[in-house]
């Protein structure tokens, strides 16, 4: 479903009216009259608000993107936030989004219970409760323009932002261009995914990473201001897999050495390679672009053993206490819980059809 119309360039108004039509009525799509009891918010079925708060860009920047209009390449660049849609909302911004931010939301069935017949491992658990905030006259969430709630917030520290650059290796880059030119759901070239932040608590122990929305800094001294949407699970061997652990183990808290990058048939990267590779250019580093901690005690994950964290949002706060989402996130559970502190009052967050507000 997000294949089809993540990032789509429409040429004609027709085309726009018809890609949400087209989205509802994919085969992966259970059937629409149960979401229509259950009621939607800003167009979302109810259900999957929480998840839907929660998405990635999938891709930092790109040079050059296919548009149908010239028939040819179109300069692009960082995602974009566009200021008459939600800052929060994947719709927000003009991006295209990770298929992988939404695998928990596939766990679920459409009464929000889990499914057994699942292939990762991967849970959201709510924690926010949403509650009306409009009029008497809109008293119900199915009918609510502004919904609120109370969420806890905390603070952390950047230790290192993350970064992925051609390995210095004589290779052949053809193949790989033609790839990157068609904007198509892919993780090739690395060059162009995201930047991460490593996140660490006062006492200088890792605590997670976040993944950078857009083109947000921070400074090593300046804390992060987060706030806690839902709290996740996964496996070991999911988290292992995941594109923010994968570039971790190979920065200079791991193993900083230079890396041949395995794709799968649909452009999804799946592996990690020591001998570099003279002939697809995907040889690949992780270099820190900041001030990063001399030294990180970094977690091990055992396959089967299921491993807790708190799914974050990096909030910028603006003009008239509008929230602008900088990045999503995880927190491991233990650092939250560890950093935690009662004294600081809970956030209280008001969502509606054009911004994301905080007090």
């Amino acid at each position: 479903m997000d294949h089809m119309y993540s990032g789509a360039y429409m040429t004609i108004i027709a085309a726009a009216e018809h890609a949400p039509i087209r989205r509802l009525s994919v085969p992966t799509w259970p059937d629409f009259g149960i979401y229509a009891n259950l009621g939607f918010l800003f167009g979302l079925p109810k259900l999957y608000l929480d998840h839907a708060l929660l998405w990635q860009p999938l891709k930092g920047t790109y040079l050059y993107a296919w548009s149908p209009e010239s028939g040819g390449h179109r300069k692009s660049g960082l995602p974009i936030r566009r200021p008459t849609l939600p800052s929060w909302a994947w719709c927000g911004w003009e991006c295209f989004v990770d298929p992988d931010s939404f695998l928990p939301a596939l766990n679920y069935d459409e009464d929000g219970q889990d499914k057994t017949d699942i292939s990762n491992s991967w849970r959201l658990r709510k924690t926010v409760i949403w509650e009306h905030a409009g009029s008497a006259e809109q008293s119900t969430l199915a009918t609510s323009n502004h919904i609120s709630a109370s969420v806890t917030r905390i603070f952390f520290f950047p230790a290192a932002t993350l970064e992925i650059e051609y390995a210095p290796v004589t290779t052949n880059r053809t193949g790989f261009y033609l790839a990157f030119a068609n904007p198509v759901l892919v993780q090739t070239p690395l060059t162009s995914l995201s930047r991460v932040i490593i996140l660490r608590d006062i006492q200088g122990k890792f605590s997670g990473m976040i993944r950078i929305a857009g083109d947000s800094t921070c400074q090593p001294t300046e804390p992060i201001e987060f706030i806690a949407i839902s709290q996740g699970s996964a496996k070991g061997k999911c988290l292992r897999s995941c594109y923010e652990e994968k570039i971790l183990r190979r920065s200079k808290y791991a193993d900083p050495r230079p890396f041949h990058a395995a794709f799968n048939r649909a452009g999804r990267w799946v592996g990690i390679e020591d001998k570099m590779s003279l002939s697809d250019g995907h040889n690949y580093q992780v270099i820190t672009t900041s001030y990063s901690e001399g030294t990180l005690e970094l977690p091990d994950y055992e396959d089967d053993q299921d491993y807790h964290f708190y799914n974050v949002l990096w909030v910028q706060r603006g003009d008239n206490d509008v929230a602008y989402r900088a990045g999503y996130g995880r927190v491991l559970a233990e650092a939250w819980e560890r950093n935690y502190q009662e004294d600081w009052l809970p956030a209280s967050v008001m969502v509606d059809g054009t911004q994301l507000c905080l007090d």
